[in-house]
């Protein structure tokens, strides 16, 4: 039996969300054969016969149907360890306890810290899909039609803030050395682990206000450019260099100050 620590308050609390929901954290001690298979491709676990040389008892499992929909349907890379099941009824999040425990074995990490990163990981989607600005204000309505990178990353970096300021050594080396066997849509954590926070989390905010479901951020010469689509359905491209934004150009090229006095409006008082 592994610890699942419970840090949703601790994440909302780096992310300035107020997060007033009750999700279970829970075990599942089966291997899933797809899973399996993606990580024995990445050199993470030992073929099967091997395991079941290894541990006795396995209890073997296919991916359930609706898992895979889920996935595809948020848009979201299917976790391997763990996964936030958001539109289940009630919502819960599954931590693949024996999984975690044979790739930490290949990894040379400590299976528990391993869970650590993955239960934090985890809760950190919960978090930032329902967490609030304030008790009035709206969750991410848009999360289940997120990009994967948008979604991963602060998925990602919420986590990392914790753990360092944690001083949690066995949990930081496990993040680390995961990472690097994670798809490229679980890195982009490392343009943003030396930002400010109050920039990831107006980043954040950013995401979760927006009405087009693909915003994409990215870096160029550290300036960080976006393309959002206000609700008012106008296509605007926002550049920040440093703490400050500007509004360099916008589509359609008739906005009109009125138009854009609307956006400043509902964005960036909101922040």
């Amino acid at each position: 039996m592994f610890n699942l620590p419970d840090v949703f308050q601790d994440l909302a609390m780096i992310s300035e969300l107020v997060y007033e929901e009750h999700i279970n954290v829970r075990e599942d001690h089966r291997l899933i054969r797809e899973y399996m298979g993606q990580l024995q491709q990445k050199f993470l676990a030992p073929y099967n016969e091997e395991i079941e040389n290894e541990y006795s008892q396995i209890e073997w499992a296919n991916a359930e149907e609706n898992w895979n929909q889920r996935s595809q349907t948020a848009g979201v890379f299917l976790d391997l360890l763990g996964i936030y099941l958001f539109d289940s009824d009630p919502k819960e999040i599954l931590i693949f306890t024996k999984m975690c425990e044979i790739v930490a074995y290949q990894l040379g990490l400590d299976p528990q810290a391993l869970v650590n990163v993955v239960c934090a990981h985890e809760e950190a989607h919960a978090v930032t899909h329902m967490g609030k600005d304030n008790p009035d204000e709206d969750s991410w309505e848009s999360f289940a039609d997120a990009s994967v990178e948008d979604v991963e990353l602060f998925a990602q970096v919420y986590p990392l803030f914790y753990f360092k300021d944690q001083n949690d050594a066995d949990a930081l080396l496990a993040f680390r050395k995961l990472s690097v066997n994670q798809p490229s849509q679980y890195k982009a954590w490392q343009y943003y682990e030396s930002v400010p926070r109050d920039v990831v989390n107006t980043d954040l905010r950013l995401v979760r206000l927006l009405k087009n479901p693909n915003p994409r951020i990215f870096l160029v010469d550290s300036i960080f450019y976006t393309k959002i689509t206000t609700t008012r359905g106008l296509s605007i491209d926002v550049m920040r260099k440093s703490n400050s934004w500007a509004l360099p150009w916008a589509t359609p090229s008739n906005l009109t100050n009125t138009d854009l006095q609307i956006y400043l409006d509902t964005y960036f008082d909101r922040l």
